[in-house]
């Protein structure tokens, strides 16, 4: 049975000093660009609107780029858009995290393929 095998997890962070980003940041970069909304994003992931800001923040912080282009609310509600950096930096985690699941699979198999039968 599927459930009774051996699993590994890994969820990557990438730090520099003590800002760091990881899954929550890019998954709110991808709501964001998908519906356009800081707040939105923050609803569908269930979290406050100051904690997407500081996912944001931290991002934005380690990385040394502008991640989103956010303009005001006001009377015509706000908008928010990737940047340029915010979509690359998306492509590259994703790409990175894909390489190293891949190669950890490859590794868990060997060492605990036998494990768990």
């Amino acid at each position: 049975m599927e459930k009774d095998r051996l699993k590994f997890s890994i969820k990557v962070r990438i730090k520099k000093g003590e800002d760091m980003f990881g899954p929550g940041l890019i998954e709110f970069l991808e709501r964001t660009a998908a519906t356009g909304s800081m707040q939105a994003a923050c609803e569908q992931m269930e979290m406050s609107y100051s904690k997407g800001w500081r996912l944001l923040k931290a991002g934005e912080s380690a990385t040394g780029k502008v991640l989103l282009d956010r303009k005001s609310g006001g009377s015509t509600h706000g908008s928010s858009t990737l940047t340029e950096d915010g979509r690359k930096l998306i492509e590259d985690y994703r790409a990175f995290t894909e390489l190293i699941n891949k190669t950890a699979s490859e590794n868990f198999e060997r060492f605990f393929g036998k494990w768990g039968k």
